[in-house]
């Protein structure tokens, strides 16, 4: 009996050899995944919040950029006024103008083949309302 239990427990040692390994990078895996999802999600919340401020003020640039770098930064985002582009500026009631950001995000898995980051984008494009006085 004692011969059967130590041979068990070296069965069992090798399967926490291979297994804990795997465990590992799955919630590698599942942690990098929930990151990305987070950070499009919020990237894509500020841009639709800079377009929204885009709607009322369509020439005003910086406060555009602002509007949405303000809002990355109230979710944890570190993102920069460069990172925001302003597409249709002094549109026209009606005609549609584009905020765009490009946000870079370190996955840990990416490490693995050679990368550090992904850019993640989002886009948002509003209809220019009524000009503000």
């Amino acid at each position: 009996m004692a011969d059967l239990d130590k041979h068990g427990s070296r069965i069992h040692l090798m399967d926490l050899v291979i297994l804990i390994p795997a465990l590992i990078l799955a919630l590698v895996m599942v942690t990098d995944a929930g990151t990305l999802a987070w950070n499009n999600f919020n990237l894509r919340t500020s841009v639709r919040e800079g377009a929204r401020y885009a709607s009322h003020f369509p020439s005003l640039e910086s406060e555009i950029k602002s509007a949405a770098v303000n809002k990355a930064r109230t979710r944890g985002l570190d993102l920069e006024p460069d990172m925001v582009e302003v597409i249709g500026l002094e549109a026209a009631p009606g005609k549609l103008i584009t905020v765009t950001a490009h946000y870079p995000t370190r996955i840990t898995m990416l490490r693995l083949i050679g990368r550090r980051e992904i850019t993640l984008s989002a886009t948002s494009a509003v209809k220019v309302l009524k000009l503000a006085e």
